[in-house]
Protein backbone atom coordinates (compact mmCIF):
# COMPACT_ATOMS: atom_id res chain seq x y z
CA UNK A 1 0.00 0.00 0.00
CA UNK A 2 1.42 3.55 -0.92
CA UNK A 3 2.24 5.92 1.56
CA UNK A 4 -0.22 8.55 -0.16
CA UNK A 5 -3.01 6.01 1.50
CA UNK A 6 -1.70 5.94 4.79
CA UNK A 7 -1.28 9.92 4.47
CA UNK A 8 -4.90 10.23 3.17
CA UNK A 9 -6.75 8.32 5.68
CA UNK A 10 -5.08 9.18 8.49
CA UNK A 11 -6.01 12.40 7.59
CA UNK A 12 -9.37 12.15 7.00
CA UNK A 13 -10.17 10.13 9.85
CA UNK A 14 -8.30 12.75 11.80
CA UNK A 15 -10.50 15.24 10.57
CA UNK A 16 -13.69 13.25 11.11
CA UNK A 17 -12.16 13.23 14.84
CA UNK A 18 -11.64 16.60 15.27
CA UNK A 19 -15.20 17.53 13.93
CA UNK A 20 -16.33 15.12 16.41
CA UNK A 21 -14.39 16.61 19.17
CA UNK A 22 -15.91 20.46 18.41
CA UNK A 23 -19.56 19.35 17.87
CA UNK A 24 -19.12 17.61 21.14
CA UNK A 25 -17.67 19.95 23.24
CA UNK A 26 -18.88 23.47 21.55
CA UNK A 27 -21.90 23.03 19.32
CA UNK A 28 -24.30 20.02 20.50
CA UNK A 29 -24.67 21.62 24.09
CA UNK A 30 -25.00 25.04 23.22
CA UNK A 31 -27.99 26.51 25.18
CA UNK A 32 -29.90 28.27 22.65
CA UNK A 33 -31.57 30.67 24.64
CA UNK A 34 -32.69 28.11 26.92
CA UNK A 35 -32.00 28.43 30.96
CA UNK A 36 -30.58 25.18 32.21
CA UNK A 37 -29.25 24.33 35.50
CA UNK A 38 -25.45 22.95 35.32
CA UNK A 39 -25.32 19.93 37.49
CA UNK A 40 -27.81 17.94 35.73
CA UNK A 41 -28.94 20.24 32.99
CA UNK A 42 -32.63 20.27 33.43
CA UNK A 43 -34.71 23.36 31.89
CA UNK A 44 -35.19 26.29 34.66
CA UNK A 45 -37.50 27.87 31.96
CA UNK A 46 -39.93 28.49 34.73
CA UNK A 47 -37.75 28.93 37.62
CA UNK A 48 -38.15 31.90 39.37
CA UNK A 49 -35.72 33.64 41.81
CA UNK A 50 -35.37 33.86 45.19
CA UNK A 51 -35.22 36.98 47.33
CA UNK A 52 -31.00 36.52 46.93
CA UNK A 53 -31.62 36.62 43.29
CA UNK A 54 -30.55 32.71 43.14
CA UNK A 55 -32.49 29.80 41.43
CA UNK A 56 -32.74 26.66 43.15
CA UNK A 57 -32.95 23.50 40.61
CA UNK A 58 -36.04 21.58 41.07
CA UNK A 59 -34.52 18.28 40.32
CA UNK A 60 -31.64 18.27 41.97
CA UNK A 61 -31.68 20.76 44.13
CA UNK A 62 -28.92 22.92 43.53
CA UNK A 63 -28.70 26.85 44.47
CA UNK A 64 -27.21 28.94 41.53
CA UNK A 65 -26.55 32.14 42.65
CA UNK A 66 -24.99 33.67 38.69
CA UNK A 67 -27.71 33.63 36.35
CA UNK A 68 -25.00 33.19 33.42
CA UNK A 69 -24.62 29.57 34.79
CA UNK A 70 -27.64 28.68 33.89
CA UNK A 71 -27.08 29.77 30.02
CA UNK A 72 -23.45 27.75 30.23
CA UNK A 73 -22.72 25.36 26.99
CA UNK A 74 -22.70 21.32 27.83
CA UNK A 75 -20.00 19.13 26.84
CA UNK A 76 -20.45 15.70 25.90
CA UNK A 77 -16.95 14.62 27.25
CA UNK A 78 -18.14 10.82 26.46
CA UNK A 79 -18.21 11.90 22.72
CA UNK A 80 -15.07 14.05 22.65
CA UNK A 81 -12.68 11.05 23.78
CA UNK A 82 -14.22 8.92 21.33
CA UNK A 83 -13.51 11.73 19.17
CA UNK A 84 -9.97 12.34 19.81
CA UNK A 85 -9.22 8.82 19.96
CA UNK A 86 -9.98 9.18 16.15
CA UNK A 87 -7.56 11.97 15.94
CA UNK A 88 -4.85 9.71 17.86
CA UNK A 89 -5.57 6.72 15.22
CA UNK A 90 -5.44 8.78 12.41
CA UNK A 91 -2.61 10.75 13.28
CA UNK A 92 -0.91 7.33 13.58
CA UNK A 93 -2.41 6.25 10.66
CA UNK A 94 -0.62 9.21 8.68
CA UNK A 95 2.69 8.55 10.41
CA UNK A 96 2.41 4.71 9.64
CA UNK A 97 4.87 5.17 6.37
CA UNK A 98 7.25 7.45 7.72
CA UNK A 99 7.42 4.60 11.11
CA UNK A 100 7.68 1.87 9.12
CA UNK A 101 10.36 3.27 6.87
CA UNK A 102 14.39 2.92 7.78
CA UNK A 103 14.65 6.88 6.37
CA UNK A 104 11.48 8.16 7.39
CA UNK A 105 11.88 11.12 6.25
CA UNK A 106 11.37 9.66 2.44
CA UNK A 107 7.91 8.91 3.31
CA UNK A 108 7.48 12.04 5.15
CA UNK A 109 5.00 15.19 3.72
CA UNK A 110 7.20 18.37 2.35
CA UNK A 111 5.39 20.60 4.97
CA UNK A 112 6.53 18.59 7.68
CA UNK A 113 10.20 18.39 6.18
CA UNK A 114 10.14 22.08 5.60
CA UNK A 115 9.24 22.59 9.18
CA UNK A 116 11.64 20.05 10.37
CA UNK A 117 14.90 21.63 8.70
CA UNK A 118 13.96 24.83 10.49
CA UNK A 119 14.21 23.33 13.66
CA UNK A 120 17.37 21.27 12.59
CA UNK A 121 19.07 24.77 11.32
CA UNK A 122 20.53 24.98 8.05
CA UNK A 123 22.31 21.69 7.93
CA UNK A 124 22.49 20.82 4.11
CA UNK A 125 24.15 17.56 4.89
CA UNK A 126 21.28 16.11 6.73
CA UNK A 127 19.14 13.34 6.14
CA UNK A 128 16.02 15.98 6.31
CA UNK A 129 17.59 18.88 4.05
CA UNK A 130 19.19 15.59 2.19
CA UNK A 131 15.06 14.33 1.36
CA UNK A 132 13.85 17.86 0.38
CA UNK A 133 17.12 18.50 -2.53
CA UNK A 134 16.13 15.03 -3.94
CA UNK A 135 12.58 16.40 -4.09
CA UNK A 136 13.62 19.72 -5.77
CA UNK A 137 16.09 17.95 -8.04
CA UNK A 138 12.90 15.52 -9.13
CA UNK A 139 10.28 18.10 -9.57
CA UNK A 140 8.36 16.89 -6.48
CA UNK A 141 8.80 20.21 -4.34
CA UNK A 142 6.36 23.40 -4.34
CA UNK A 143 7.15 26.88 -5.62
CA UNK A 144 6.63 28.08 -1.86
CA UNK A 145 8.80 25.08 0.06
CA UNK A 146 11.64 25.67 -2.64
CA UNK A 147 11.78 29.70 -1.97
CA UNK A 148 11.30 29.65 1.41
CA UNK A 149 14.55 27.15 1.89
CA UNK A 150 16.22 29.45 -0.47
CA UNK A 151 15.66 32.17 1.55
CA UNK A 152 16.48 30.19 4.66
CA UNK A 153 20.48 28.74 2.69
CA UNK A 154 20.99 32.80 1.80
CA UNK A 155 20.97 33.93 5.68
CA UNK A 156 23.98 31.29 5.95
CA UNK A 157 26.28 33.58 3.49
CA UNK A 158 27.95 36.93 3.66
CA UNK A 159 26.12 39.37 1.02
CA UNK A 160 29.68 40.13 -0.30
CA UNK A 161 31.37 36.21 0.11
CA UNK A 162 28.91 33.53 -0.26
CA UNK A 163 30.17 29.91 -0.38
CA UNK A 164 29.70 28.54 -3.76
CA UNK A 165 28.25 25.47 -2.21
CA UNK A 166 25.66 27.55 -0.71
CA UNK A 167 25.28 28.82 -4.04
CA UNK A 168 24.86 25.77 -6.32
CA UNK A 169 22.22 24.57 -3.49
CA UNK A 170 20.22 27.67 -3.83
CA UNK A 171 20.38 27.21 -7.70
CA UNK A 172 19.41 23.47 -7.36
CA UNK A 173 16.10 24.50 -5.50
CA UNK A 174 15.07 26.57 -8.40
CA UNK A 175 13.37 29.12 -6.03
CA UNK A 176 10.59 31.65 -7.06
CA UNK A 177 10.18 35.47 -7.12
CA UNK A 178 11.92 36.51 -3.87
CA UNK A 179 12.46 39.93 -2.53
CA UNK A 180 14.69 39.11 0.02
CA UNK A 181 17.04 36.84 -1.83
CA UNK A 182 17.35 39.07 -4.80
CA UNK A 183 18.67 41.67 -2.17
CA UNK A 184 21.35 39.48 -1.01
CA UNK A 185 22.02 37.82 -4.05
CA UNK A 186 22.04 41.54 -5.93
CA UNK A 187 24.35 42.84 -3.71
CA UNK A 188 27.11 39.89 -4.10
CA UNK A 189 27.15 40.30 -7.51
CA UNK A 190 27.64 44.21 -7.09
CA UNK A 191 30.62 43.28 -4.69
CA UNK A 192 32.05 41.59 -7.11
CA UNK A 193 31.99 43.62 -10.36
CA UNK A 194 33.40 46.01 -8.13
CA UNK A 195 36.86 43.92 -7.50
CA UNK A 196 39.69 43.95 -9.80
CA UNK A 197 39.42 41.06 -12.13
CA UNK A 198 42.95 41.67 -14.16
CA UNK A 199 44.85 39.66 -11.26
CA UNK A 200 46.00 36.51 -13.16
CA UNK A 201 49.23 34.93 -11.73
CA UNK A 202 50.14 32.18 -9.49
CA UNK A 203 46.93 31.28 -6.44
CA UNK A 204 45.29 34.72 -7.42
CA UNK A 205 44.04 33.07 -10.75
CA UNK A 206 42.90 29.98 -9.53
CA UNK A 207 40.85 32.40 -6.97
CA UNK A 208 40.03 34.22 -9.62
CA UNK A 209 37.94 31.40 -11.31
CA UNK A 210 36.59 30.36 -8.28
CA UNK A 211 34.74 33.68 -7.67
CA UNK A 212 33.97 33.90 -11.40
CA UNK A 213 31.79 30.24 -10.83
CA UNK A 214 30.16 32.03 -7.85
CA UNK A 215 29.58 35.18 -9.94
CA UNK A 216 27.62 32.60 -13.11
CA UNK A 217 25.92 30.47 -10.25
CA UNK A 218 24.62 34.12 -8.76
CA UNK A 219 23.69 35.19 -12.09
CA UNK A 220 21.29 32.36 -12.78
CA UNK A 221 19.58 32.74 -9.58
CA UNK A 222 18.96 36.78 -9.62
CA UNK A 223 17.02 35.53 -13.31
CA UNK A 224 14.85 33.50 -11.07
CA UNK A 225 14.10 35.38 -8.12
CA UNK A 226 14.60 38.85 -9.17
CA UNK A 227 12.36 41.46 -10.29
CA UNK A 228 12.50 44.99 -12.48
CA UNK A 229 14.64 46.47 -9.12
CA UNK A 230 17.47 43.80 -10.43
CA UNK A 231 17.51 45.26 -13.89
CA UNK A 232 20.00 47.65 -13.75
CA UNK A 233 22.29 45.24 -12.29
CA UNK A 234 22.11 42.29 -14.43
CA UNK A 235 22.36 44.99 -17.63
CA UNK A 236 25.64 46.11 -16.76
CA UNK A 237 27.00 42.49 -16.90
CA UNK A 238 25.47 42.84 -20.50
CA UNK A 239 29.29 44.72 -21.42
CA UNK A 240 31.14 41.70 -18.95
CA UNK A 241 34.43 40.65 -20.47
CA UNK A 242 33.57 37.06 -19.30
CA UNK A 243 30.88 35.44 -22.25
CA UNK A 244 29.65 32.93 -19.79
CA UNK A 245 28.16 35.86 -17.60
CA UNK A 246 27.20 38.10 -19.79
CA UNK A 247 25.08 35.27 -21.58
CA UNK A 248 23.46 34.31 -18.54
CA UNK A 249 23.22 37.93 -17.83
CA UNK A 250 20.92 38.17 -21.06
CA UNK A 251 19.12 35.26 -20.34
CA UNK A 252 18.16 36.67 -16.88
CA UNK A 253 16.98 39.63 -17.56
CA UNK A 254 14.76 37.92 -20.53
CA UNK A 255 13.05 35.64 -17.57
CA UNK A 256 12.81 38.99 -15.82
CA UNK A 257 10.86 40.60 -18.36
CA UNK A 258 9.75 44.13 -18.26
CA UNK A 259 10.65 47.38 -20.26
CA UNK A 260 13.87 48.41 -19.06
CA UNK A 261 15.15 44.65 -19.49
CA UNK A 262 13.58 44.90 -22.91
CA UNK A 263 15.55 47.78 -23.36
CA UNK A 264 19.07 47.10 -22.05
CA UNK A 265 18.98 43.45 -24.05
CA UNK A 266 17.38 45.37 -27.79
CA UNK A 267 20.47 48.00 -27.11
CA UNK A 268 23.09 45.02 -27.09
CA UNK A 269 20.89 43.73 -29.93
CA UNK A 270 21.69 46.67 -32.06
CA UNK A 271 25.07 47.81 -31.07
CA UNK A 272 26.92 44.77 -29.16
CA UNK A 273 29.40 42.37 -30.16
CA UNK A 274 28.16 39.40 -31.77
CA UNK A 275 28.56 37.06 -29.35
CA UNK A 276 26.42 39.15 -26.84
CA UNK A 277 23.94 39.86 -29.27
CA UNK A 278 22.93 36.75 -29.78
CA UNK A 279 21.93 35.74 -26.80
CA UNK A 280 19.89 39.05 -26.57
CA UNK A 281 18.11 37.90 -29.28
CA UNK A 282 17.18 34.81 -27.82
CA UNK A 283 16.07 36.15 -24.27
CA UNK A 284 14.15 38.68 -26.30
CA UNK A 285 12.02 35.94 -27.80
CA UNK A 286 12.08 34.67 -24.18
CA UNK A 287 10.61 37.76 -23.42
CA UNK A 288 8.07 37.19 -26.81
CA UNK A 289 5.09 39.30 -27.50
CA UNK A 290 5.79 42.35 -24.86
CA UNK A 291 9.35 42.63 -26.35
CA UNK A 292 8.47 43.04 -30.41
CA UNK A 293 7.53 46.45 -30.59
CA UNK A 294 10.98 47.29 -29.86
CA UNK A 295 13.02 44.42 -30.51
CA UNK A 296 11.62 43.04 -33.89
CA UNK A 297 13.25 45.78 -36.11
CA UNK A 298 16.17 45.41 -34.24
CA UNK A 299 16.99 41.96 -34.79
CA UNK A 300 15.58 42.11 -38.42
CA UNK A 301 18.23 45.52 -39.04
CA UNK A 302 21.28 43.12 -37.37
CA UNK A 303 20.36 40.31 -39.74
CA UNK A 304 20.40 42.03 -42.92
CA UNK A 305 23.72 43.31 -42.04
CA UNK A 306 25.68 39.89 -40.52
CA UNK A 307 27.59 36.96 -43.17
CA UNK A 308 28.27 34.90 -39.87
CA UNK A 309 26.43 31.53 -40.19
CA UNK A 310 26.49 30.90 -36.76
CA UNK A 311 24.14 34.55 -36.39
CA UNK A 312 21.94 33.85 -38.90
CA UNK A 313 21.07 30.61 -37.44
CA UNK A 314 20.14 32.32 -33.98
CA UNK A 315 18.81 35.47 -34.97
CA UNK A 316 16.49 34.10 -37.78
CA UNK A 317 14.35 31.60 -35.00
CA UNK A 318 14.25 34.98 -32.18
CA UNK A 319 12.98 36.86 -35.30
CA UNK A 320 10.18 34.33 -36.38
CA UNK A 321 8.93 34.20 -32.07
CA UNK A 322 8.91 37.66 -32.14
CA UNK A 323 6.60 37.62 -35.37
CA UNK A 324 3.86 35.16 -33.67
CA UNK A 325 5.77 32.45 -36.28
CA UNK A 326 6.77 29.96 -33.48
CA UNK A 327 5.07 29.19 -30.06
CA UNK A 328 8.60 29.30 -28.08
CA UNK A 329 12.36 30.16 -28.53
CA UNK A 330 12.95 26.90 -27.58
CA UNK A 331 10.96 25.02 -30.32
CA UNK A 332 13.33 26.14 -32.90
CA UNK A 333 16.58 25.90 -31.28
CA UNK A 334 15.69 22.68 -30.05
CA UNK A 335 15.23 21.89 -33.89
CA UNK A 336 18.17 23.13 -34.34
CA UNK A 337 20.10 21.23 -32.01
CA UNK A 338 18.70 17.78 -33.49
CA UNK A 339 18.83 18.23 -36.84
CA UNK A 340 22.07 20.06 -37.41
CA UNK A 341 24.17 17.27 -37.32
CA UNK A 342 25.39 17.17 -41.16
CA UNK A 343 27.77 14.22 -40.75
CA UNK A 344 28.99 11.23 -38.56
CA UNK A 345 32.31 13.45 -37.66
CA UNK A 346 31.28 17.18 -39.13
CA UNK A 347 29.16 18.97 -37.06
CA UNK A 348 26.85 22.11 -38.07
CA UNK A 349 26.68 25.43 -37.04
CA UNK A 350 23.00 24.48 -36.45
CA UNK A 351 23.89 21.76 -33.54
CA UNK A 352 26.33 24.27 -32.06
CA UNK A 353 23.72 26.76 -31.99
CA UNK A 354 21.21 24.76 -30.44
CA UNK A 355 23.42 23.09 -28.29
CA UNK A 356 24.27 26.14 -26.79
CA UNK A 357 21.67 28.42 -26.04
CA UNK A 358 19.10 25.12 -25.46
CA UNK A 359 21.81 24.89 -22.46
CA UNK A 360 21.26 28.09 -21.67
CA UNK A 361 17.47 28.26 -21.35
CA UNK A 362 17.67 24.72 -19.40
CA UNK A 363 14.12 24.73 -17.51
CA UNK A 364 12.52 27.13 -19.81
CA UNK A 365 12.98 24.80 -22.65
CA UNK A 366 9.79 22.92 -21.60
CA UNK A 367 7.85 24.12 -24.29
CA UNK A 368 9.73 22.20 -26.66
CA UNK A 369 9.51 18.95 -24.97
CA UNK A 370 6.83 17.58 -27.02
CA UNK A 371 8.78 17.81 -30.23
CA UNK A 372 11.39 16.27 -28.96
CA UNK A 373 9.35 13.51 -27.76
CA UNK A 374 8.26 13.32 -31.40
CA UNK A 375 11.82 12.92 -32.46
CA UNK A 376 12.19 9.65 -30.36
CA UNK A 377 10.42 7.09 -33.25
CA UNK A 378 12.81 8.68 -35.71
CA UNK A 379 14.90 6.01 -38.33
CA UNK A 380 18.13 8.29 -37.82
CA UNK A 381 19.89 6.70 -34.45
CA UNK A 382 21.62 10.06 -34.42
CA UNK A 383 18.76 12.41 -34.28
CA UNK A 384 17.42 9.83 -31.25
CA UNK A 385 20.68 10.06 -29.31
CA UNK A 386 20.43 13.48 -29.67
CA UNK A 387 16.69 13.79 -28.55
CA UNK A 388 17.65 11.80 -25.78
CA UNK A 389 20.67 14.19 -24.49
CA UNK A 390 17.97 16.57 -25.05
CA UNK A 391 15.51 15.00 -22.57
CA UNK A 392 18.53 14.40 -20.20
CA UNK A 393 18.80 18.51 -20.39
CA UNK A 394 15.22 18.68 -18.50
CA UNK A 395 16.00 16.68 -15.66
CA UNK A 396 14.41 16.90 -12.92
CA UNK A 397 11.21 18.79 -14.61
CA UNK A 398 11.35 16.06 -18.31
CA UNK A 399 9.18 13.47 -16.10
CA UNK A 400 6.61 13.90 -19.10
CA UNK A 401 8.85 11.66 -21.19
CA UNK A 402 8.80 8.72 -18.49
CA UNK A 403 5.62 6.84 -20.49
CA UNK A 404 7.16 7.16 -24.28
CA UNK A 405 10.81 6.03 -22.37
CA UNK A 406 9.63 2.98 -21.36
CA UNK A 407 7.92 1.64 -24.09
CA UNK A 408 11.25 1.91 -26.11
CA UNK A 409 13.56 -0.79 -24.74
CA UNK A 410 10.84 -3.45 -25.89
CA UNK A 411 12.00 -2.54 -29.25
CA UNK A 412 14.42 -5.65 -31.18
CA UNK A 413 16.77 -2.66 -31.96
CA UNK A 414 16.58 -0.16 -28.37
CA UNK A 415 18.96 2.49 -28.49
CA UNK A 416 21.16 1.42 -25.04
CA UNK A 417 21.02 5.30 -24.10
CA UNK A 418 17.39 4.90 -23.22
CA UNK A 419 18.01 3.19 -20.00
CA UNK A 420 20.49 5.45 -18.72
CA UNK A 421 17.92 8.77 -19.33
CA UNK A 422 15.16 7.13 -17.54
CA UNK A 423 17.74 6.76 -14.51
CA UNK A 424 18.15 10.37 -14.54
CA UNK A 425 14.38 11.44 -14.91
CA UNK A 426 13.15 8.48 -12.04
CA UNK A 427 14.12 9.30 -8.60
CA UNK A 428 15.54 6.00 -7.23
CA UNK A 429 13.86 3.81 -4.42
Amino acid sequence: MSAEVFWWSGFLIALGGGAIVAWALFIRGQPKGRRRCPRCWYDMAGAVADDANAHICPECGRRIVKAGQLRRTRHFWRLAVFGLSLVVAGAGLWATPMLRAQKWQRHAPSTLLVMLADADGVDPISETWGELFIRARYGQLSARHRTVLSERLAKRFSAVQPSLGTLTLIHELRPGRSNALAERISMFITAWEKRDERIMDGDARVRWWSDNSHHAVAIEILGRVGSDEDVETLSTLLHSPSKPNHDRAAIALGRIGGDAAIDALTEVVADGSEQVALTAAVALALIGEPARERAEPAIAVRLTRTLGAEERVVLAPSLSVLRGEEAHISIPLMRLFIEGRMGVELVGWEYVAGYQFIGLLREDAMPSLPLVMSYLDDEDPARVDLALTAIARFVPVATEALPVLDELPAKPDANPSVQFVISMLRRPD
